[in-house]
C-alpha cells in the first residue's frame, strides 16, 4: 500500500467513528420532546427514561419507557435498544429480531434500511440516507451528527412518505427517539413531536435545546385564549398631547362572537374616556385566533391579517401584516420583528411568556414588548413611528383567567378635576371617521391645520374648516390645529 492511500484511510476510520463513545441510553437517561396536537394549540411534553438492563437474544438491551408516546407511529410503550461498535439496534417484537436505529459509523451518502410492521398494512420498510455529516459540541464532548432522510415504502399502497430530521450520538434523533413513521400515518390525526426539549445522563450530563424554557413545560390553549368574551384592555391617553399624560384612557373590551367569512371571531369595542367627562366610541375591531396566532379583520381588503404570533423562539424572525389603520404609512404590506429574548411571568398560576421584540421595518411597539394573552403592551396594534401624540401604555389586562396590572396607576383612572376648562374642548371634527372629507367645528378663528400620517410625515396645510382626505388611503391621521399660538392635536380616521 503506497503511503498517501495509508494517511487516507486512517483519516477515514476516525472520521467514520464515534468521536465520543459513551454506550447509548445508560440506565437513568432521560429524553423530554414537545409534543404538539392536531386541530389544537396545546403543548404538552412526552418523556422517555431508560430504565434497566435485560437480556434479549443473548444482547444486553437497555428497557426505555414511554411516559406518553406518538399515537401514529404505533409502537409499544416500551422499546429494548443495545449499541455495540457505533450501532444502535432497535428489537422489533412483531418480527421477533434486532434492527439498525441508528448507524453511527455512517458517511456521507450511505444508508441503513429498518424493516418494521403496520398493523393496518402490514410489513413495510423505512430507507435512511444519509444526507451529509458534521459534529456538534456539547458539554464539551464532540458528538458525531448524522442529516438523514427517511424513506418509507410499502409494496402494498403506492404511496410514498418521506421527512428528514437530525441523528446526534448519545441523544439520537432529535426529532424523535423512535421517529418511525409508517405509511398509514399520513391519514393519522394524533399528537406529533415538535422537537428535543432536553437530554441528560449522569456521565454526559445535561442538555437543553431550548425550544421551550423547562423539560416538562405545557401550554394549556383554554388558558391562553385571545380575547376571551369579557377581557378587557386599559390604555392611557392624553387627548393627543393637548393634556397630561395618563389623563385619560381607553377601554378595549371582547364583548361577543360573530361569524365574519366563515371563520369565529371576536367583536372587541373601544371607549374613549375623554377628560373632560365626555365619552367618544371608536370603530370596533374583530379578531381572530388561530393555532398560536391571532388575526384582525380587515374591512378593506375583506380579509384577516396576521396581528400576533405567540409561542415563538428566541432567534426568530415574525413577519406580520400592516394593519389597515396603518397602511398609508408604509408602501410594504408586511413588517417583520426579530425576537431578541423571552421572560416568563406568573399570573394566577398561569405563565405567560413577554417577548423582548426588535423591528426591522419600522414598525413597532414603543416598549417593543408584546405579551401572551395581552399584546402589545404599548398599543393594541403597531404603530409606524413612536410620537408623544400617540398615547399608551397599556395600564390593565384582565380576562376570566388573569388580571394584570402593569402601571400605578388605576385601570380606569382619568383626571377630571386638576385640568382647567379648556377653550378648546368642544371643538369638533365630524364626520369622524370619514370617507374623504372633515370639518373642523370651533367658534375661534383657525391659523392653519396641518394634517400628518403615523410617519410624521407632512402631508398637507390650509387655513379652512373643511379638509379634503379623498386622495389618501385610509387609516389614522393626526391633524394639528393652530388657534390664537395653541396647537389642538386630533386624530381623523380614514376609511
Amino acid at each position: 500500500m503506497k503511503k498517501g492511500q495509508y494517511i487516507f484511510w486512517i483519516v477515514s476510520l476516525l472520521i467514520s467513528t464515534s468521536s465520543y463513545g459513551q454506550d447509548f441510553a445508560p440506565i437513568g437517561a432521560k429524553w423530554y420532546y414537545s409534543e404538539g396536537f392536531a386541530f389544537s394549540g396545546d403543548e404538552n411534553f412526552m418523556q422517555i427514561v431508560s430504565e434497566k438492563d435485560t437480556v434479549i437474544h443473548g444482547k444486553s438491551c437497555r428497557k426505555l419507557i414511554k411516559i406518553r408516546d406518538l399515537y401514529c407511529t404505533k409502537r409499544p410503550l416500551i422499546e429494548f435498544v443495545y449499541s455495540e461498535n457505533g450501532v444502535v439496534y432497535l428489537f422489533d417484537d412483531w418480527a421477533n429480531e434486532f434492527q439498525i436505529l441508528y448507524d453511527f459509523n455512517s458517511i456521507k451518502n450511505s444508508s441503513w434500511t429498518i424493516k418494521l410492521n403496520d398493523t393496518d398494512i402490514g410489513e413495510f420498510f423505512i430507507k435512511v440516507n444519509v444526507d451529509s455529516v458534521s459534529e456538534q459540541s456539547i458539554n464539551e464532548k464532540l458528538l458525531k451528527v448524522l442529516h438523514v432522510t427517511y424513506d418509507v415504502m410499502n409494496s402494498a399502497l403506492e404511496i410514498q412518505l418521506t421527512y428528514t430530521s437530525k441523528v446526534m450520538e448519545t441523544i439520537g434523533d432529535v426529532g424523535y427517539l423512535f421517529n418511525l413513521y409508517p405509511i398509514s400515518s399520513l391519514f393519522c390525526d394524533g399528537n406529533y413531536s415538535m422537537g428535543l426539549r432536553c437530554y441528560d445522563d449522569s456521565e454526559f450530563g445535561f442538555y437543553s435545546t431550548g425550544i421551550v424554557d423547562s423539560c416538562n413545560f405545557v401550554y394549556n390553549w383554554n388558558d391562553y385564549e385571545f380575547a376571551p368574551i369579557g377581557a378587557e384592555w386599559y390604555y392611557s391617553e392624553h387627548a393627543g398631547g393637548a393634556t397630561p399624560v395618563d389623563s385619560e384612557y381607553v377601554l378595549y373590551k371582547s364583548v361577543k362572537d360573530t361569524v365574519i367569512l366563515g371563520s369565529l371571531a371576536k367583536k372587541i369595542e373601544r371607549t374613549y374616556y375623554l377628560h373632560n367627562g365626555d365619552t367618544s366610541y371608536l370603530t370596533p375591531y374583530f379578531v381572530m385566533q388561530g393555532i398560536n396566532r391571532v388575526y384582525l379583520w380587515n374591512p378593506n381588503a375583506n380579509k384577516f391579517d396576521l396581528l400576533y404570533e405567540f409561542n415563538a423562539s428566541v432567534g426568530d424572525t415574525l413577519t406580520l401584516d400592516v394593519p389597515y389603520e396603518m397602511q398609508s404609512t408604509i408602501s410594504a404590506s408586511t413588517y417583520r420583528l426579530v425576537i431578541d429574548s423571552i421572560v416568563l411571568e406568573t399570573y394566577n398560576n398561569i405563565i405567560l411568556k413577554k417577548y423582548q421584540i426588535r423591528p426591522l421595518d419600522g414598525f413597532r411597539w414603543m416598549s417593543n414588548w408584546i405579551m401572551d394573552k395581552a399584546g402589545g403592551l404599548d398599543w393594541f396594534i403597531p404603530r409606524g413611528a413612536i410620537i408623544l401624540e400617540a398615547g399608551g401604555p397599556l395600564r390593565c389586562y384582565r380576562d376570566n383567567k388573569v388580571d394584570i396590572k402593569f402601571v400605578a396607576i388605576d385601570c380606569d383612572y382619568r383626571s377630571t378635576s386638576n385640568i382647567k376648562t379648556n377653550r378648546f374642548d368642544n371643538l369638533l371634527i365630524y364626520p369622524n371617521p370619514t370617507s374623504g372629507l372633515f370639518r373642523i367645528k370651533t367658534d375661534e378663528n383657525i391659523d392653519k391645520v396641518e394634517v400628518f400620517n403615523c410617519l410624521g410625515k407632512l402631508l398637507k396645510s390650509s387655513t379652512e374648516e373643511e379638509i379634503d382626505l379623498t386622495k389618501y388611503p385610509t387609516g389614522t391621521y393626526l391633524i394639528r390645529i393652530e388657534i390664537d399660538n395653541n396647537t389642538i392635536l386630533r386624530e381623523v380616521v380614514k376609511r
